[in-house]
């Protein structure tokens, strides 16, 4: 399963030239992975029966470098990564889960959490991977389903995964509860944390740094760094189509780098307001978002320009 897509480079705002491009081959040889490789380099793997969700990891930036915490996915005596830190056991790499959905945590990893387990494959044509997956309690009831379609691509700076989730009430009425502990998740390495003063950094869209970037609303994020002596880093945006759009951000200066629409209350500090969502038997929600592994810094990356491309306000 392979396809080729149109590299493009930036050469300022709004200015692209096309590049050769790139092939996007799927290897799915073994019923619990799916390994991604960009012109014959391993970009990341699906791995759809892994623990208590589906979670992509590793992941290689443009320079083949890993994106993503180690942590618990690799030994940690293997002590390969020293800035890494060995906490919060369920932030897996990148994954998709909500801390409050009928009352069942999906985010955390305990005896009564929540597991989202995949049921198939709707479509594996590269460029394009398509899942089902049912979200169930501890009792395998049904609580909730969804159907993710995920798109691989890249450019001269970097290399993106767009995913569009739509979440189904197919068996019941759902409610998504005002939390912070959610949803669109992402770990960064720990030499990225901000906390470990090695150069990290976050920036919002809206110039917001750091601390001052959690709990706020924002097209996108940006947590940059150096990794394996190169600046590097990783976006991630929310699509101007998506529910709830621009999002809020649980992104913290320790490593955690989410997208949460739900947790208001928590985000704004004011008890009057509230995320909840309600779906009714039948409906459904539709998030999208496009998560961004760049070299260079959020300037250098070209991160705004990918975003306006990512949005369709820039034809490529």
């Amino acid at each position: 399963m392979k396809t080729y897509l149109p590299l493009v480079l930036f050469l300022g705002l709004g200015t692209f030239v096309s590049l050769p491009a790139a092939e996007v081959r799927f290897d799915n040889s073994n019923n619990k992975e799916v390994k991604v490789f960009l012109d014959g380099e391993h970009f990341t793997t699906y791995l759809y029966r892994y623990g208590q969700k589906p979670i992509f990891w590793p992941i290689y930036g443009p320079d083949h470098t890993a994106m993503t915490r180690e942590y618990p996915m690799r030994d940690p005596n293997a002590k390969k990564f020293p800035f890494d830190s060995f906490d919060h056991i369920h932030h897996r790499s990148l994954w998709f889960t909500h801390g409050s959905v009928n009352g069942v945590d999906f985010w955390s990893e305990f005896s009564g959490s929540g597991f989202i387990l995949h049921r198939k494959f709707v479509k594996l044509e590269a460029p394009v991977m398509v899942t089902r997956n049912d979200w169930m309690d501890r009792d395998e009831n049904i609580v909730l389903e969804d159907e993710r379609t995920m798109t691989f691509g890249a450019d001269a700076q970097g290399r993106w995964i767009d995913f569009e989730i739509c979440l189904m009430a197919t068996r019941g009425e759902v409610k998504f509860g005002d939390t912070k502990e959610g949803s669109f998740g992402l770990r960064v390495p720990g030499v990225l944390d901000v906390d470990k003063k090695q150069g990290g950094k976050i920036v919002n869209a809206e110039g917001l740094v750091n601390a001052d970037a959690w709990g706020k609303q924002s097209a996108w994020v940006d947590y940059h760094g150096t990794l394996n002596g190169k600046p590097a880093g990783i976006a991630i945006m929310n699509h101007p189509t998506s529910a709830r759009f621009p999002t809020y951000w649980h992104v913290r200066t320790y490593g955690l780098f989410a997208a949460n629409p739900f947790g208001v209350r928590d985000f704004t500090g004011d008890e009057s307001q509230n995320g909840t969502l309600l779906l009714k038997k039948g409906e459904s929600v539709t998030f999208k978002y496009r998560v961004y592994f760049h070299r260079g810094d959020q300037t250098s990356g070209n991160v705004a320009e990918n975003f306006q491309q990512y949005a369709g306000k820039i034809d490529n």
